[in-house]
């Protein structure tokens, strides 16, 4: 992390390193920003997905890899925390043409492996609901 440290990013915890060696998430935060970052350390077939599927976003002078909508869903439904229930529906309101059979299949598959039906059927209450709304 001091490599990171000389562009202003920060652990988050205090101890990120072992965090991110039992959860595959590195948490940051870029300093002088205060922009919070979860960096994935991904070794999953879906996370290697996810990494060929990203697309380039330019911010100024940088040019980053981000998740597509479809992969930020499926994400957040396996997180299921409030606010990442409340990022689904932000995404689902700002993009119409999702690919919602792909975000169903991951979350189907990962819903089996972890043995928590409930990720399936909270993401389709969520899109039900989504779609009486619009």
């Amino acid at each position: 992390m001091p490599a990171g440290a000389a562009h202003g990013f920060v652990p988050r915890i205090s101890d990120a390193a072992a965090f991110a060696r039992t959860q595959r998430v590195l948490l940051l935060q870029h300093q002088p920003t205060g922009v919070t970052i979860d960096l994935s350390c991904g070794v999953l077939p879906f996370e290697d997905e996810v990494i060929a599927r990203a697309r380039t976003l330019t911010v100024g002078s940088l040019q980053l890899k981000v998740a597509t909508p479809e992969d930020l869903i499926i994400m957040k439904a396996i997180a299921r925390r409030p606010r990442d229930i409340a990022d689904i529906e932000a995404l689902l309101n700002i993009d119409s043409n999702l690919d919602l059979a792909r975000v169903r299949y991951w979350v189907r598959q990962f819903a089996e492996a972890l043995e928590m039906p409930e990720l399936l059927d909270n993401l389709e209450r969520i899109l039900r609901h989504w779609t009486s709304a619009s």
